[in-house]
């Protein structure tokens, strides 16, 4: 229990300083705006077993009604209330005077209890007069709260992330979605800061041949490699997914997306206070399976996803600029794994290109040309060891655009070691001879909850995270 209570004063801490309406589902998505992390498409499309306990209970068809007090489980879902009513055709149900939680411990670590509670299609739950309790401590009420659970849902963080840099100060962040749907998002990003002010993004998904289901892979991008080793994993607690069940599916690879920011931070290599505009950017990201050039079945998790992305933007900078410029730009990227090493080990060269035009007449290219070598171990621990070189020619005017590490080697682990996870990106500037940058996480969880901890070397950034998983 020593544990549920550091939770309990870290979400304190935290509620004390946001506003009821922050209380929404969190989409789970890394800062580049990506899908949650991969689920077994085999659990996620198999009916859930429902059992409804009750010393009254009546059918009709696909409905039931019960009351007298109701035990009710699905999934990982186990509710107790006054009366329910359920459909099993439509998953649907509503339910009065109900405690809520997805711990299978008799002493949860975290409950909600709500005047009534819809089970709502798309494996969503909406609660009415909902208060939150870590162990036996209420740490916040709320009119009505939100979340996204069964199916193979990602886990949700309806916690405010407090945290301090030398850059921002101290800050307080959530990201509430305003859009759910199987095909479309849409998610409010705010950061409130002590030093700069208010921050935010607004930011949406499309999927235009799909849903927007998530990929088992990575991608290039730094912030791919920080999300898988950077972030508590989501995955549900308990046996790991046979690669084979890892696709997604019906799953859309061609994405429409777009964002409206306002002082969006970029902590840029160069200028650490450098913060950007959009308004707004527009684009399509088009994601292929990974490629494979091997006989040797690779885990689809290693993959690297080939993209293109091609994007239109109004963008300002600041310090630097006093008005608007528009960029046209396409990214090209294409990995594969080229050397059979087994199923859990892979070394894919990668090669990535863009192409950006300005409304000022400039024209700017950038090329990467990279290697990544990792492994995956049975217990869901990763491995990762990259190098990137860069070449650009041509001129922007934007500094967050250009290169600022020509050739660069990034290492990244994560340990699973039962209920604690370690995790490290290290970046290492090699015509410098330097570490210019590291990053790392600690984090423990239950079989319901998880907190964990960040640190950002190069902007001394402290960052406190609590989440509800397994859902």
């Amino acid at each position: 229990m020593r544990f549920t209570y550091i939770f309990a004063l870290l979400v304190l801490l935290s509620a004390l300083f946001v506003l009821p309406v922050f209380a929404q589902e969190d989409p789970s998505q890394d800062e580049e705006g990506l899908p949650p992390q991969p689920v077994c498409a085999a659990a996620a499309s198999q009916n859930e077993p429902v059992s409804i306990q009750a010393p009254s209970i009546e059918s009709s068809g696909s409905m039931i009604r019960a009351n007298g007090g109701v035990a009710f489980e699905r999934g990982n879902i186990r509710i107790t209330a006054a009366d329910a009513v359920y459909n099993y055709d439509t998953k649907t149900g509503l339910l009065t005077k109900v405690t809520f939680t997805t711990c299978a411990s008799a002493r949860p670590d975290y409950k909600i209890t709500a005047r009534e509670i819809r089970l709502l299609p798309n494996n969503k739950l909406r609660a009415q007069h909902a208060s939150l309790f870590i162990g036996r401590l209420k740490v916040l009420s709320v009119p009505s709260l939100k979340l996204t659970v069964g199916g193979g849902a990602a886990s949700s963080n309806i916690f405010p992330t407090p945290g301090y840099d030398k850059v921002d100060g101290f800050t307080l962040s959530q990201r509430l979605r305003v859009i759910d749907d199987d095909r479309a998002r849409m998610s409010v990003n705010l950061r409130i800061t002590s030093k700069s002010g208010v921050q935010g993004d607004v930011s949406g998904q499309y999927g235009l041949d799909g849903n927007l289901s998530s990929f088992p892979g990575r991608f290039l991008s730094y912030q791919s490699l920080r999300s898988h080793v950077l972030d508590f994993p989501r995955e549900p607690v308990g046996a790991p997914c046979p690669p084979s069940e890892l696709q997604p599916i019906d799953a859309a690879h061609l994405r429409a997306f777009g964002i409206l920011s306002l002082k969006q931070p970029t902590y840029d290599i160069s200028d650490e206070n450098l913060i950007v505009y959009r308004q707004p950017e527009l684009g399509l990201n088009y994601i292929a399976n990974g490629i494979n050039l091997t006989k040797t079945p690779l885990d689809p998790r290693l993959q690297i996803h080939p993209e293109i992305t091609g994007d239109w933007g109004r963008f300002k900078e600041s310090p630097g600029m006093s008005g608007f410029t528009t960029r046209r730009s396409v990214t090209g990227t294409v990995a594969a794994n080229v050397i059979p090493l087994g199923s859990n080990m892979a070394i894919q060269p990668i090669y990535s290109h863009t192409w950006s035009t300005y409304d000022t007449g400039d024209f700017y290219q950038q090329s990467a040309y990279a290697i990544d070598a990792s492994r995956l171990l049975s217990n869901g621990s990763f491995a990762s060891l990259r190098y990137i070189g860069r070449h650009e020619s041509g001129i922007t005017p934007f500094q967050f655009d250009n290169i600022d590490i020509k050739q660069e080697a990034q290492a990244a682990f994560q340990a699973r070691l039962r209920k604690h996870v370690f995790g490290v990106v290290l970046s290492y500037d090699i015509e410098a001879g330097s570490l210019y940058d590291w990053e790392a996480m600690y984090g423990w969880h239950s079989d319901c909850l998880a907190s964990w901890v960040q640190w950002h070397s190069r902007v001394h950034r402290l960052s406190f995270h609590v989440a509800l998983i397994n859902l």
